[in-house]
């Protein structure tokens, strides 16, 4: 195994990334990277002085409506964007009704 991915509970991804560094094992961690810039920024020292390559991200990145909203917001028309306000629903949003994502402490931005 040369690397993992991390779909844990927001609190244990400092734990867990360090362990993987310290493993010497490359890691993708699902967004939030962290909770707190401390953790991450133990997080990214970690790997740093391990050598290992740290990614942090979503899988819906690089869905092709997401890269055209890239573009068109890097294109400039829709002029300067001051706000940004989102709105998750999709057929699973009503099956989560329990469980670490929806706690205040693992979650605290909501979707």
């Amino acid at each position: 195994m040369q690397a993992l991915v991390l779909v844990t509970p927001h609190s244990l991804h400092r734990e867990q990334v360090v362990a993987c560094a310290l493993a010497r094992k490359h890691v993708f961690c699902e967004k939030p990277l962290a909770l707190t810039r401390a953790d991450a920024q133990i997080m990214i020292a970690a790997c740093a002085r391990a050598g290992v390559v740290l990614g942090a991200g979503h899988n819906r990145r690089w869905w092709p409506s997401m890269q055209a909203l890239r573009r068109t917001i890097e294109g400039g028309e829709l002029g300067q964007i001051l706000h940004l306000e989102g709105h998750f629903s999709n057929e699973h949003s009503n099956k989560v009704s329990g469980g670490w994502r929806l706690s205040p402490e693992e979650s605290p931005a909501a979707a």
